[in-house]
């Protein structure tokens, strides 16, 4: 974790984080975003961070599960 944590913090400190653009932004972003992912799920695991709550992906948008279980029963009403 101490790797990976490190790592990140390389990544941010880096220039391409001020890109004006999120494109640019985001094509960077896969390079540290699968290590920043398992850094994540290992800190939970030890009990480091809090679980993440459930997110479900909507016409193109990722909301919280309540918030996305609230608009599916208005859009299927």
């Amino acid at each position: 974790m101490a790797i990976v944590g490190r790592d990140i913090l390389r990544w941010l400190a880096q220039p391409h984080i001020l890109n004006s653009t999120r494109a640019e932004f985001e094509a960077l972003w896969l390079d540290i975003g699968d290590k920043a992912e398992e850094w994540l799920t290992s800190a939970e695991s030890l009990g480091i961070t809090k679980p993440r709550k459930a997110s479900i992906r909507l016409n193109g948008r990722v909301l919280p599960a309540a918030e996305a279980e609230e608009e599916l029963e208005l859009e299927l009403a």
